[in-house]
């Protein structure tokens, strides 16, 4: 059975709407349109499933954890994800060109990898160590709706709650929507326009020696969620 959000909650930066296994909120959609215009020119550092993903970094990532931190810390308790337990918060930049294909049903913490299987990433190139670290390490993901909904066609966020009912997310430009970083969702194929999205990630790592310098990627280090609030 598929659900779509389409509550009367005033989508007003600052208001929030809990519906199981996300919670929803809303910023400033021109906040959104200054995020990607801070991102400028984006160089890919990687490939999702075939789309180019750009690192925040610089004043993007400032602006866009700063956002981020009262949503994430709003929704953990909703969520029951322990975000006292992060140390740290980093963000991609993902775009879904048209015929992009389906982003399948994933999670964001690669619980279901083997250590086998992750090794093998990681010397086939396809993952750095700190990357398998993090991702196993983390809490909450804080996707950010950064095309207005009316741009493109398909690419819907869709996520499965326990009982395997699929929440649609909603499309409105400035929706922030938190989830369980082991929580099952996926993206389905934009069949015309571009969706642009950003995706930041919060939770624990061993920060290894192999973890970029911050003068890179920027990665922002925290002693727990609650002094992601500044």
């Amino acid at each position: 059975m598929e659900q779509t959000t389409t509550d009367d909650t005033e989508r007003t930066e600052g208001a929030s709407v809990e519906t199981a296994p996300a919670v929803i909120q809303w910023i400033d959609p021109d906040l959104c349109r200054a995020f990607v215009d801070a991102a400028g020119e984006r160089t890919p550092s990687e490939q999702h499933d075939g789309r180019p993903v750009a690192d925040l970094d610089g004043a993007a990532a400032e602006m866009v954890y700063a956002a981020v931190s009262h949503p994430a810390v709003r929704a953990a308790p909703l969520l029951g994800a322990p975000l006292h337990e992060a140390n740290f918060i980093y963000g991609k930049v993902l775009e879904y060109p048209t015929d992009s294909g389906e982003l399948g049903w994933h999670f964001d913490a690669d619980v279901a990898l083997t250590d086998g299987q992750l090794a093998l990433l990681i010397r086939s190139g396809r993952m750095h160590q700190w990357q398998a670290e993090e991702m196993r390490g983390r809490i909450l993901s804080v996707m950010i709706q950064c095309s207005d909904g009316d741009s493109y066609d398909g690419g819907d966020l869709q996520i499965k709650d326990d009982a395997g009912t699929v929440l649609t997310a909603p499309r409105d430009i400035g929706t922030v929507i938190a989830i369980d970083s082991h929580r099952l969702h996926r993206v389905t194929p934009v069949t015309r326009g571009t969706r642009i999205s950003i995706v930041c990630f919060l939770g624990r790592s061993p920060r290894g020696a192999d973890r970029p310098p911050a003068s890179g990627s920027e990665r922002r280090k925290t002693g727990s969620g609650e002094r992601l609030v500044a």
